[in-house]
């Protein structure tokens, strides 16, 4: 055989390879590799008092082995600190990509003469899913935009612009793009979307809506998600409760907390492999408010570990101290700072400061008597809220007839 021919035959066998690894995604497919890689890095970053050495080198090996599997070297680049990378292997990997990109070019050329558009998509969309986890974003998102000129029914496009959204994600450092492909792809689903997309989509949504910290729109969407979860492409289960306990506990009443997050039969299968989260949610239903506070220590840990929530850390702890505040609050007519600080576990003068701040916002409905160290609750009149929402509403009627009334005279 002559060196062209197994050089061919080389082409052919790593072109397979790589086809066999970016597949379309199923509900059965793990998470995208670009993805994992993002999540691990972001491990590695962390301090050593919050992911261990121990930690790290497992995060750091885990990442490094994708890497390698897939060829990955802007990624390679990004997680290997300058000093430490293998320019050998750099060199190998984009050795490699090289002749998978040629053999690429050379099935669209073949499929082009003898086959249809179908085939020749097909081959299109392999090579930008091999670029997304290769390449640089632009070149990714570039080469998934020619794919979308070519695809035909609105399953096939709406798949392309979810393949471009992980491409982003996974990079992280545009948020504005990310919306704005978001934004797409649900136009995309509203049109011509199945129930399937649609549920993938409520993950992807509610992921964008806590980098943009619209923590209210991510719980309603997360909270639905769990039962028919299907988006293993983006996120883990796992991830998916941890998510889904943060921002329900900061934006659900105590009620709906109960019903939609404690006593849901997917989370309680899984809260216990997350260290902490458990104790910490049960604590704010039970009342246990002095073990809710120590728990908001594991709370912080966790979000500075997730790479979505981790630039919300103070604002997660702050809604969170306010839940609780609010909650306790809510039973009494009127408590001493001491006797509150005392079940909180903290000190008066925390405890003070805390609810000042909070009553300065108008996120608290009492007042502060610090003479006699008095937290006086002013708990609203229904009737009168009723009746001055009446006389409100009621003013807007009146002037929209008023109006009316001088249109039809001009008429």
């Amino acid at each position: 055989m002559s060196s062209s021919s197994s050089a061919a035959v080389a082409a052919d066998l790593v072109v397979e390879e790589v086809e066999d690894k970016v597949d379309d995604f199923d509900e059965t497919t793990p998470q995208d590799p670009q993805l994992r890689v993002a999540e691990l890095r972001h491990l590695c970053d962390q301090p050593r008092d919050l992911v261990t050495q121990d930690e790290y080198d497992a995060a750091f090996a885990e990442a490094l082995s994708i890497v390698k599997e897939h060829n990955m070297v802007e990624y390679y680049k990004v997680l290997a600190p300058a000093a430490q990378q293998d320019k050998a292997l750099i060199a190998e990997m984009e050795a490699k990509n090289k002749v998978v990109l040629e053999g690429f070019k050379t099935k669209e050329e073949d499929a082009v003469a003898n086959a249809g558009d179908t085939e020749v998509l097909e081959i299109q969309l392999k090579r930008a899913a091999h670029l997304a986890r290769t390449a640089s974003k632009k070149d990714a998102l570039e080469s998934y935009e020619a794919c979308f000129k070519k695809a035909v029914g609105g399953a096939a496009r709406i798949d392309v612009v979810m393949a471009m959204l992980r491409c982003a994600i996974a990079h992280g450092d545009d948020v504005p793009q990310i919306s704005a492909l978001l934004r797409r792809c649900s136009e995309l689903v509203e049109k011509e979307g199945d129930w399937e997309r649609r549920n993938r989509l409520g993950v992807y949504k509610a992921v964008v809506a806590i980098w943009e910290r619209d923590f209210g729109a991510a719980a309603k969407l997360l909270v639905d998600s769990v039962p028919t979860f299907t988006c293993t492409e983006l996120i883990s289960f796992e991830t998916l409760v941890l998510l889904t306990v943060v921002t329900a506990t900061v934006q659900l009443d105590r009620v709906s907390l109960k019903q939609k997050v404690i006593d849901a039969p997917d989370i309680i299968q899984t809260i216990g492999e997350i260290p902490g989260l458990r104790g910490f949610l049960h604590a704010l239903h039970e009342c246990k408010y002095s073990v809710f506070f120590k728990g908001l220590l594991d709370l912080a840990a966790l979000c500075k570990r997730d790479r979505f929530l981790a630039v919300h850390v103070e604002y997660v702890l702050k809604e969170a101290r306010l839940v609780g505040y609010t909650q306790f609050l809510r039973s009494y007519q009127s408590v001493t700072l001491q006797s509150m600080a005392t079940l909180f576990g903290v000190s008066v003068t925390f405890i003070d400061a805390e609810l000042a701040r909070f009553v300065a916002a108008n996120r608290l409905t009492c007042k502060i008597d610090a003479v006699d160290g008095v937290v006086e609750m002013l708990h609203p009149d229904k009737k009168t809220a009723q009746y001055q929402t009446m006389i409100k509403d009621g003013d807007a009627v009146l002037n929209r007839v008023q109006k009316l009334a001088q249109k039809l005279k001009s008429t």
